[in-house]
């Protein structure tokens, strides 16, 4: 194997690179949605048309709002292949990787049922890069099998 200087009288060039904001962490508006629900909240002793005294449900209207913000992670990767000589090839890949996390939140009157949580996993900027790495070599792998089975061929 030998290193050029210039990468025109290269047999293989690979340049792998990262595209203009390769990694963006980013959080979209918040989403915001009117609830009701009419839950029961206990019962009342009331009597019956016998003058029983009986167990009447009693029931509460609660109206509220339910936020949610989407943070999400976006890694970007292209990579450009060419090989001359002994195998031609000229290609271009490119992936995207991402991960997404909501957060639910709500404000009002709220039943005790509702409370804040999340929802989906948020990757971190190396992992999320990781993942675009390895997408992207998934998507080389074939084209570098068949080069190196034409060339054993040789």
């Amino acid at each position: 194997m030998n290193f050029v200087n210039s990468a025109s009288v290269a047999n293989l060039l690979i340049d792998v690179s990262m595209t203009r904001g390769q990694f963006q962490h980013y959080k979209e508006h918040i989403d915001t949605h009117d609830k009701h629900e009419n839950l029961r909240v206990g019962t009342k002793q009331v009597a019956d048309d016998n003058g029983n005294m009986v167990d009447q449900p009693v029931y509460e209207d609660f109206y509220f709002k339910q936020y949610s913000m989407k943070t999400v992670n976006k890694a970007e990767m292209v990579a450009k292949v060419h090989s001359s000589v002994l195998y031609d090839l000229n290609r271009h890949y490119s992936t995207k990787c991402t991960s997404s996390q909501t957060y639910y939140w709500f404000d009002g009157h709220v039943p005790r049922k509702y409370t804040a949580f999340t929802e989906g996993k948020l990757l971190g900027r190396e992992e999320q890069l990781g993942l675009a790495r390895e997408n992207l070599w998934s998507q080389m792998r074939g084209d570098f099998n068949e080069m190196s089975r034409v060339l054993a061929n040789l």
